[in-house]
């Protein structure tokens, strides 16, 4: 919705302050990575998405940028929790593909990509480029 603040919206924000140089020293430094780490604990108790499945386009839409910001996060603090945090969430998202959960997509093949039976007729997994490469580009 336009001009709508959402939670990815302060996420991005937060983020973006704290990767500029000089923007975060100190305390305020402090106050935003205490920020992050409430919004972060806020979904799922810090689990992300990363224990659903794709099918609601969740793992495309919104895990993949929570991964990307455990990695801002990582670069602008030094702190390995963000990488673990990462690589723990990372693996999940792994283990959801078609492939690994035996899901046969509209041609009868496992694909090794995150289907969605949203907006598919007849309820039948379809793989895109699009859901599919936001979750694997490298950051």
């Amino acid at each position: 919705m336009k001009g709508k603040i959402t939670f990815l919206n302060v996420v991005f924000f937060l983020m973006f302050l704290m990767s500029v140089t000089g923007i975060a020293y100190g305390h305020e430094r402090e106050k935003m990575i205490a920020q992050f780490d409430r919004f972060d604990f806020a979904i799922n108790s810090g689990q992300g998405h990363s224990k659903k499945t794709n099918e609601a386009n969740v793992l495309s839409w919104a895990e993949s940028y929570l991964l990307e910001a455990y990695l801002v996060m990582y670069e602008a603090t030094g702190n390995k929790k963000y990488i673990e945090k990462f690589v723990s969430q990372a693996e999940d998202v792994y283990n959801t593909t078609d492939k690994q959960r035996g899901i046969k997509d509209y041609t009868g093949r496992m694909r090794s990509g995150w289907g969605t039976t949203k907006g598919s007729k007849g309820k039948v997994s379809v793989v895109t480029i699009l859901g599919t490469g936001i979750l694997s580009i490298p950051s």
